[in-house]
Formats: structure tokens, C-alpha cells, sequence
């Protein structure tokens, strides 16, 4: 069973009081707090071997104080409590507006209930199972049940479901005590024999992965596990084919040895995607894609149904049997955690971690703990992704320089993995895949120049796009509408309606377009926005007008995906200062930008505010592509002088060139932070702390 890791009272009363010191502070208090002001100036903590563990420990622990502090907004008072049926553990909790942002719908899973009427303000709490409309079906413990009156009014707070903190915090604990130095702070071996793949004269399952140097160099690499024990890259710019070569390489691997070989990855759906892929070549009686308990079993797709624990429409145990007689077994880096308690008969040769831009560096060490457990005296790990777009989500400011950093990005900053004075990347380590198979020339152009050093190679069929306001040989349009951002109540979010409106005169005009012999349809177009409140909008406009099959998302939901045409809605309008220098907020993260830019296949249309663009230079840059090319519509604008018309890859605010900072500077000793510091629970709803045992909701306040 995954310990509990609660944050230390200490740190807790710190955070409480915003980074701020307070009268009769402890000194582990004073201690946590010297940390954390040096943390407010720091962009990028360089993590070192002999604070590496302690510093990825304080930002679990300060990214869920975050999470839940910002659960508070949605506290509710006063509110009755219904029993779904006589004698049912199951209660309805009516919520009025329960639309798709409240954190019901995500990342919260435990409801914290107190009697209002009670001075002793004892703690319930729930576990909610299913949120639907305007309720939310909670299961409670015997406790709540023998006292509820349906007469009382209750209290109600929401906790965010911490059980990725708990499997990430419990690797912490395990490398602690595993060898594992050379696979995180890998060094780069000088003497090496360079085999020519060309010679090797193996076949091949995707043949066009035979045709691209790239891709074949990578696959032939991992095979031979040409990097052990360090960990190999497979760096994968948009639209370069990351994913065929993974799946070439694990289907060269069934084909041609024994070995067993295990992939993760951050979320259901990109574990799926190469899940899927993988079936087309092998059979699905060799794969085992294993899912959360916690999984919404409709949710998951039929062609993997017959491979997965999903049994007679639930999820069932991992089975400890079924796991050891498959040789590929797919799941979340979170749920790969079960395997840790399980005792297989097999050791895995090769584990691959797909997407791992996306996930934080101790998501990422829980397939490590699997190699200690499961893995063989040569096991390869595989790295895929590409660190110059969206990286983990992060909400804490004082969490954001130790978590905002995936493993992909800090590896690539080692020797291993640098360009050399050839200005080549050692292929034995890392390879940059460069042929764009997706999109457009003119579409990956900025991005390209921007981000890729102009290396990436336009490979996609390059059919001619005819719609109205386009030019056939340069399928970009930039349309400036000068709207109003607006805010709805209890929102942080923002929308535009002047912006919404022209978003769909285009979805209007494009569709019955022509892409080649290829007509447009609903379902060919995808509309991005950064902002959740403005995809909402698109939505039920898009449900009004019968078009539903229009796919609307913010950026982050539309990493890894791809349409024929996308439609870009930028909202933003104000302009913000910070340090006497004006941006955009967050609209001003480069890998959002460079996301949001490179999911068209045949034609991009950017609809936004040229004025509140061109304050940062990437969005100027974008602009002046657009202008030079004659392909900029809707109101005028002109473009303010810059000194430089091109800058490099920015940090993740896009505010300024903040420090990056060796964890080392840091004088604060970490005796206050114990790495194996997890509570275990012994009995139902009990937990073994210092020999006595102690109820949840005692446990949260010890």
C-alpha cells in the first residue's frame, strides 16, 4: 500500500502565511522560510546530487498546499446533505454551476464535511464517486452514516485527490535507498564503437521509418541500448513522428528478442494513443495496458478493452498472473506504481516513459523504482518528448522553479545530451528527430526559427488549400479584432465575444472548403484557445449552430493532437507590467505559443488583439511572418520598432531572464525534510504513526 506523506506542520504554517514571517515561529519554520525566499528569484533550481531528493520532496509538498489552497474558493456553507436510498453509504450534494472547470470534474476526489452547528467542528470526510449535472454522489464512512440528519446543515470543503503526491513522494523514499546515480546524473562515455545501422539488415514493421535517418538511427540505438546505463532521448519537435519510432522500436523488440518491456506515461490518453498504435503489429494476448480502479471504465476505448484489467465493464485488481505473462505492459506513470507490490516472474529489459515533458521529475522517477524492483542488470530506459513545448503543470510560484522542470529538460542540460563542438548531438545518448510529417511549410516556419534552430524539414504532402481570404501557396491567415477581455464571477478565467464571433464567420466560411480532393468537414477543424472560460463559450455557440463536431480546447488539451485547419483565439487584450516591462501574462510562455501554433496540418488562423500581441516578441515575431507574407486581415495595426526582431527560447513566464540557480547555493541544511517519512495505513481507515494508531481526520491535523 502507497504511505500517506502529510506536509509538515511547520512548512504548512509558513504557507499559511503567504512566505511571510510571523511572531513565535518554530525554527524549522524559519528554516523552511529562508528556502522558500530564496526560491521567489529563482526560474530553474539546478538540481544537485546532494539536495536532489530534498528539493523534488519540498515541491510535492508545496505544490499540494497550493492545489488545495486553491480548492478554497469552491467552499460551501449551509448545505443539506440527502441520502441517496435508506441505509445507503451514498449521499447527493446538490452544487448549482458544477460546469467542467469546477475541480469536482478533476483533480479533486475527497469532500471534507463539518456539522455547521457542531463547536467541536468535527471532520467527515467523503469520497466522491460520481458527479453528474448539478450533484455529486459521495460515499461516506460508518462514522457519518450512524450520526447524519437529513435536517442539518453542513459545511463543505474539497481536497484535492493527493494520490499522485503519494506515489511520487513514495519513489522519493525508494531511490533513497536504490543506486540510481548513473540513470539521473548520467556522464557521458568517451570511448565508443559506431555501428552503422545500414548494416544491420533488419526488418522493418512501419517501413517508412527505414526512409528517415532520424528515426532509423533512434530506433537502432534503443535496440542495442547503445546509452546504458544512462538513459536514452528521443527528442520529438511537433509533427515528427516521436510516436511511430517509439512503437517501431518496441515492435523490433517483440520481434526480435524475448524481452519484456514496460511503458508509461503521464495521462490515460497518451498512454492510450501508443497503446493503440502498438496493436496494429502485435497481438493484443502480449500486451497488458493497465488502468487506475479509479478509471472511468466507459471512458476507456473498446479496441483496448480486451487487453486491459477493464472486466464486464469495471476495473479489476492488477493481477499479479496476468501481468507476468505479458511481455508489454502500458500504463500511467501514477498507476505503474502497482507494480512496486507486485512479485512478477519476469524482469523487464527496456522501460519507456512517452511524453515525459509533461510530467514532473518525481512522476518520472516511479518508473525508475520499477527498474529497481522489476528490472534487469541491463535495463534501458527510453525518454520521449520534446522540452520546447508545454511542460508540467505547476500552480505553486514557490514549487514552479523544482517541478516546472520535467526530467526530459534538466537531462538535456547534461553532458550526455549537449550538442558538441560539431554541433551534433552523440546519437548514442540522444536524437533529434527533424522531418515535420504534419504540417504546412509556412505553418512550422515561426516555430521553427524560434525554437528548432531552422533544422526541422517541411516532409508532409504539401496538398493546395483553397478558401476564401487564403493564399494557396501560404495557408496562414492573422486577423485582428480589437474586443474586450471579460471575466464571468468567481472566475479567473477570461473570454472575448468580438473574437468568439469571428472564430466562427471562419469555422462558417471553411467549411466545404477544399484541402486537395478533400472537402472540409466539421470534424476537420479544431479551435484553440489558452483560455477555458473562451473555449466554453465556443462551445455552446458551436452546440447552437449544430457543430458540434468542431473540436474546442485550450492549449494544453490540444498538445499531441492535430487538425487539417486550426483556429486560434487569443483573447487576450490587456497588457500587463512587470518590473517597467510590459506583457502578456502567461500568454507569454513560449511553449504555449509554440503549441498552439504547430496543430494545423493545412491552414492556421490566429484571431487576436495585434496591440496586446506584439507586446511580447514572439507574438511580434508571429505578426511580422504574417505581415511580410501579406497575409494579415481584419482591422489594421501597425508593428512597434524592436531592437531585435528574433529572440531565443524564453523562460516559461516569457517576463524576463530569471536565475537558474545550483541547489547547492543553498546554505538551509535539509534535516527538517525526511525523505521515508510515509504513514502507513494498518487498518481501515487507520494509520500506524510513532506506534499508535490514528483516523484520517486526525492524521490531517498531526
Amino acid at each position: 500500500m502507497v504511505p500517506e506523506f502529510w506536509i509538515p506542520e511547520d512548512l504548512k504554517a509558513i504557507l499559511l502565511k503567504d512566505g511571510e514571517s510571523y511572531a513565535d515561529m518554530t525554527e524549522k519554520s524559519e528554516r523552511f522560510l529562508g528556502v522558500l525566499k530564496k526560491l521567489r528569484n529563482v526560474d530553474r533550481l539546478e538540481l544537485s546530487q546532494s539536495h536532489y531528493l530534498q528539493f523534488l520532496k519540498l515541491g510535492l509538498y508545496l505544490e499540494e498546499f497550493q492545489q488545495n489552497l486553491d480548492l478554497r474558493k469552491f467552499n460551501l456553507y449551509g448545505k443539506k446533505i440527502e441520502r441517496v436510498a435508506p441505509d445507503s453509504k451514498e449521499f447527493r450534494i446538490r452544487i448549482k454551476y458544477l460546469d467542467k472547470d469546477h475541480p469536482l470534474h478533476k483533480s479533486c476526489n475527497l469532500i471534507e464535511i463539518f456539522n455547521s452547528k457542531d463547536v467541536t467542528r468535527k471532520k467527515f470526510v467523503l469520497r466522491a464517486k460520481e458527479v453528474k449535472n448539478d450533484q455529486v454522489i459521495a460515499v461516506a464512512y460508518s462514522e457519518f452514516c450512524d450520526g447524519h440528519n437529513p435536517e442539518n446543515s453542513y459545511n463543505i470543503r474539497f481536497r484535492t485527490n493527493n494520490y499522485s503526491f503519494r506515489c511520487s513522494h513514495y519513489a522519493l523514499s525508494l531511490i533513497n535507498s536504490h543506486k540510481m546515480t548513473s540513470y539521473l546524473f548520467p556522464i557521458r562515455k568517451e570511448s565508443y564503437v559506431v555501428v552503422d545501422p545500414e548494416a544491420d539488415g533488419q526488418r522493418w514493421c512501419n517501413k517508412a521509418i527505414s526512409e528517415n535517418p532520424e528515426q532509423k538511427q533512434a530506433v537502432f540505438n534503443i535496440i542495442r541500448k547503445s546509452a546504458f546505463p544512462a538513459p536514452y532521448i528521443l527528442y520529438g519537435p511537433p509533427g515528427t513522428g516521436k510516436t511511430a519510432t517509439l512503437v517501431e522500436a518496441i515492435c523490433q523488440i517483440w520481434h526480435n528478442t524475448g524481452d519484456t518491456i514496460l511503458i508509461c506515461a503521464p495521462s490515460n490518453a497518451a498512454a492510450d494513443v501508443i497503446a493503440k498504435r502498438l496493436l496494429k503489429y502485435i497481438p493484443a494476448t502480449s500486451v497488458d495496458r493497465i488502468y487506475s480502479r479509479s478509471r472511468d471504465s466507459s471512458l476507456i476505448d473498446a479496441d483496448l478493452q480486451t487487453c486491459s484489467n477493464c472486466s464486464n465493464g469495471r476495473i479489476v485488481k492488477v493481477n499479479n498472473r496476468v501481468v507476468s505473462s505479458k511481455r508489454i505492459v502500458v500504463s500511467t506513470l501514477c498507476t505503474c506504481t502497482r507494480l512496486l507490490f507486485l512479485d512478477l516472474s519476469h524482469s523487464y529489459s527496456y522501460v519507456f516513459i512517452d511524453e515525459a515533458g509533461q510530467a514532473t521529475e518525481p512522476e518520472s522517477l516511479i518508473a525508475f523504482n520499477v527498474i529497481s524492483r522489476h528490472g534487469d542488470s541491463e535495463c534501458q530506459i527510453v525518454i520521449s518528448g520534446d522540452p520546447k513545448q508545454l511542460g508540467p503543470s505547476v500552480r505553486s510560484k514557490y514549487a514552479a522553479p523544482i517541478l516546472g522542470q520535467s526530467l526530459l529538460e534538466r537531462l538535456m542540460k547534461l553532458e550526455p545530451y549537449v550538442k558538441h563542438n560539431n554541433n551534433d548531438y552523440d546519437s548514442r545518448y540522444i536524437t533529434k528527430l527533424l522531418r515535420n510529417y504534419r504540417s504546412h511549410p509556412a505553418i512550422i516556419r515561426v516555430s521553427n526559427e524560434l525554437y528548432y534552430e531552422n533544422e526541422l524539414v517541411a516532409c508532409s504532402d504539401q496538398r493546395p488549400f483553397v478558401g476564401q481570404d487564403f493564399d494557396t501557396e501560404f495557408p496562414v491567415i492573422f486577423h485582428g479584432v480589437h474586443g474586450f477581455e471579460q471575466k464571468e464571477n468567481n472566475s479567473t478565467s477570461s473570454y472575448n465575444i468580438a473574437e468568439a464571433k469571428q472564430v466562427m464567420i471562419y469555422v462558417n466560411q471553411l467549411i466545404g472548403e477544399k484541402i486537395g480532393e478533400k472537402t472540409i468537414g466539421s470534424e476537420d477543424i479544431g479551435i484553440v484557445t489558452p483560455f477555458a472560460l473562451q473555449s466554453k463559450h465556443l462551445q455552446k455557440t458551436l452546440k447552437n449552430e449544430n457543430l458540434e463536431d468542431v473540436s474546442v480546447g485550450t492549449v494544453e488539451v490540444f498538445q499531441g493532437q492535430e487538425k487539417e485547419v486550426i483556429i486560434m483565439s487569443a483573447v487576450r487584450t490587456k497588457i500587463f507590467t512587470h518590473d517597467d516591462r510590459e506583457h502578456i501574462g502567461f500568454l507569454s510562455n513560449p511553449r504555449r505559443f509554440n503549441v498552439a501554433l504547430t496543430r494545423a496540418r493545412a491552414a492556421l488562423v490566429v484571431v487576436g488583439n495585434p496591440t496586446a500581441l506584439q507586446t511580447d516578441d514572439n507574438w511580434r515575431y508571429f505578426l511580422k511572418f504574417c505581415r511580410d507574407n501579406g497575409a494579415c486581415r481584419g482591422e489594421q495595426f501597425e508593428l512597434r520598432e524592436k531592437v531585435e526582431e528574433k529572440r531565443s527560447f524564453q523562460d516559461d513566464e516569457g517576463l524576463q531572464e530569471r536565475s537558474e540557480q545550483s541547489s547547492d547555493l543553498f546554505e538551509e541544511t535539509f534535516s527538517i525534510l525526511k525523505i521515508d517519512d510515509g504513514i502507513i495505513r494498518r487498518k481501515k481507515n487507520k494509520y500506524l504513526l510513532n506506534g499508535m494508531y490514528y483516523a484520517e481526520r486526525e492524521c490531517s491535523i498531526l
